[in-house]
């Protein structure tokens, strides 16, 4: 028997079969064959050790559905557009053109539908955005191109309630090609409940560069969960930064195959929670060819009752000698009824690497906060300092200054 809320999302997915009348057949095949894992395998449980420490028995209560679409205008995307980068706006989901910039020579946007369609499902709420995907985009920046200006992809909700979103993107970056671009999340309401579906896949072809940078700002009563895969070619590279605040719900997995010799990425994030919210970053870099490198930095800050969890691991396969790979988790708890789960993993097969991994988990030091005190620095304002210092590490690497010090301040404020 299927559980009402699985019979849920598919009863969403027929009442939307007349939208998809002009999709081709292999996206419509795609689409049932995801519905069909979806039914099947439910949502997950913490049963399964990815999903051991994320409850969803909450956010199954919560029947989100396709709402219209509104009308929007300028006064919607003016206080977040970013000065000196080139701005594509989506709306509830749904790309604006009018509204956003235009793209420099040699990028290529296009509609989610000609992303490529995924065969197998990580887990099911992956199949579950395969089979009601309804926008995103494909970004690919051709052979060669250096893109100059970031480009900053901005996904503005305006609080309709029980609305989800189920949005598919893909970025390829063909041979010695370089792209900045930051892909960032907002919610307009203070509070409203949403669900937020994300599924990206990124090709990097050899000696190309991307600079990836995600922002999940939620509101406290949001669900937003998001899985990027990565693949890179030799000698190619990819940084990426995540930070992830606040929501019911807020997690974001990112799984990095190096499947050429002498690929490189470095990845970061920062998950910070207040209230009630559960703030997961989940990552997995496998070294899959000779001499590649990765490094992993990741840092958490919880509040009140505010729960967090981090999972990293290095894999390195037999073939991949030469790897020399490092993963570290540092988080900091705020009150005594904030908690953080942290898994990091080490899986090596070769002889010839150099890997290191380790975690912790503390309060702010009250030895510093003393320190500054004794100057004339009130409390709150050293604990400012202090959370602002602790996330600086990940939050420096941000490339648009705006974001980057909006983030600041309010991680300082507000956790």
């Amino acid at each position: 028997m299927i559980p009402n809320a699985v019979q849920h999302y598919i009863q969403q997915y027929h009442q939307q079969s007349s939208l998809r009348c002009a999709e081709d057949k292999a996206v419509c095949r795609a689409r049932e064959q995801a519905l069909d894992y979806f039914a099947t395998q439910g949502f997950p449980t913490t049963a399964l050790e990815a999903w051991r420490y994320t409850p969803l028995t909450t956010f199954q209560k919560k029947l989100f559905q396709f709402l219209p679409v509104i009308q929007s205008d300028k006064a919607t995307v003016s206080p977040y557009y970013v000065e000196n980068s080139c701005n594509l706006f989506f709306i509830e989901g749904v790309f604006h053109s009018t509204l956003s910039d235009k793209l420099p020579e040699g990028v290529v946007f296009s509609s989610a539908m000609s992303a490529p369609l995924l065969e197998c499902y990580p887990n099911s709420l992956v199949a579950l955005n395969q089979a009601l995907m309804h926008d995103g985009f494909v970004l690919q920046v051709k052979a060669g191109v250096v893109v100059e200006a970031p480009v900053h992809l901005c996904f503005i909700t305006t609080g309709l309630e029980n609305k989800m979103m189920h949005l598919r993107h893909h970025i390829q970056l063909e041979t010695g090609s370089q792209l900045t671009l930051c892909e960032r999340y907002v919610c307009a309401a203070e509070k409203t409940a949403e669900f937020c579906n994300v599924v990206m896949s990124v090709d990097i072809q050899s000696g190309s560069h991307l600079k990836h940078e995600k922002i999940i700002s939620t509101c406290l009563d949001a669900y937003h969960v998001s899985y990027t895969k990565v693949n890179q070619r030799s000698k190619s590279h990819y940084q990426s930064t995540v930070v992830t605040l606040n929501g019911l719900l807020n997690r974001s997995e990112l799984q990095v195959d190096l499947q050429g010799e002498s690929a490189s990425c470095d990845v970061a994030g920062l998950y910070a929670g207040s209230e009630k919210s559960a703030v997961e970053q989940h990552v997995a870099v496998s070294h899959l060819q000779p001499n590649t490198r990765s490094r992993e930095c990741y840092k958490g800050i919880l509040n009140h009752e505010a729960r967090g969890v981090f999972e990293g691991s290095i894999y390195v396969t037999r073939e991949a000698q030469g790897t020399d790979a490092a993963l570290k988790n540092r988080n900091i708890l705020l009150s005594a009824s904030s908690q953080v789960n942290t898994k990091p993993r080490l899986e090596i097969y070769a002889d010839d690497v150099k890997c290191a991994h380790g975690a912790t988990t503390g309060h702010l030091d009250e030895s510093a906060l003393f320190y500054m005190q004794s100057r004339g620095i009130s409390y709150d304002e050293a604990r400012q300092w202090l959370l602002m210092a602790f996330s600086e590490e990940v939050l420096s690497r941000l490339t648009l200054t705006p974001l980057r010090d909006a983030l600041s301040k309010e991680i300082a404020c507000v956790f």
